[in-house]
């Protein structure tokens, strides 16, 4: 695995690539609360079949930067990273996406589908299908309570930090097939957690969902 650097948009995101040099990677996005290591069980998969392959750590996330400010974090901003990232590669990409991720890469294929070669999406609604649920069901509601509590200012991710981020570690094994991260991914992550910082850049993710809502090519 090779770590490299990329400069977009004003900053600078840290990526793991592997595979041969001469191709145009897939594209991995990870979700919330991750890093790049939510790939690190395909990475050497993907290496071994002879593909190549990059794993971004999303603004906030891992080694890549944290600016400061929740409208750091509106949508508008987090394209800009991934658009201006596939910009250095050349040429239209696979891109594979998680949760957050794929809420990124939806509106990427939605926006610049000539950008793309194929779209895998995990665990993440197409952004119409996921507002329309907000809208009439009340399960889907109750499921999202989360996007509300994290709106509440530093204290959630100062609860959430708390006893080496316990909350954080419990939430993500609670929600992941078992064996899904290793010990040690676990306990990078949970260095992550720990800082309230670290946390709180990921959750503005969230509040920069709420106060910097970004219409869809399909909003009337």
């Amino acid at each position: 695995m090779k770590h490299v650097y990329l400069h977009t948009n004003n900053i600078r995101l840290h990526a793991v690539r592997v595979g041969p040099a001469d191709q145009t990677p897939i594209l991995l996005l990870h979700g919330f609360p991750e890093s790049w290591r939510a790939w690190d069980k395909v990475l050497p998969l993907l290496e071994s079949a002879g593909v190549a392959a990059l794993a971004l750590d999303l603004r906030g996330y891992g080694e890549s930067d944290r600016p400061k400010g929740v409208q750091a974090y509106a949508m508008g901003e987090l394209l800009a990273d991934v658009v201006g990232v596939m910009d250095q590669l050349g040429e239209p990409v696979h891109l594979v996406a998680h949760d957050w991720g794929g809420a990124l890469a939806w509106r990427i294929a939605m926006a610049h589908p000539e950008r793309l070669r194929r779209l895998t999406i995990l665990s993440s609604p197409h952004p119409v299908v996921m507002a329309r649920a907000l809208k009439t069901r009340w399960r889907q509601r109750l499921d999202s309570w989360y996007f509300l509590a994290f709106q509440i200012p530093w204290l959630p991710e100062r609860l959430a930090s708390v006893g080496d981020a316990t909350l954080m570690a419990r939430a993500i094994r609670n929600t992941a097939q078992p064996g899904a991260f290793s010990e040690e991914t676990m306990a990078e992550l949970r260095r992550g957690w720990a800082d309230p910082a670290v946390l709180g850049a990921q959750i503005d993710w969230y509040r920069a969902m709420v106060r910097y809502p970004q219409k869809l090519p399909t909003d009337r």
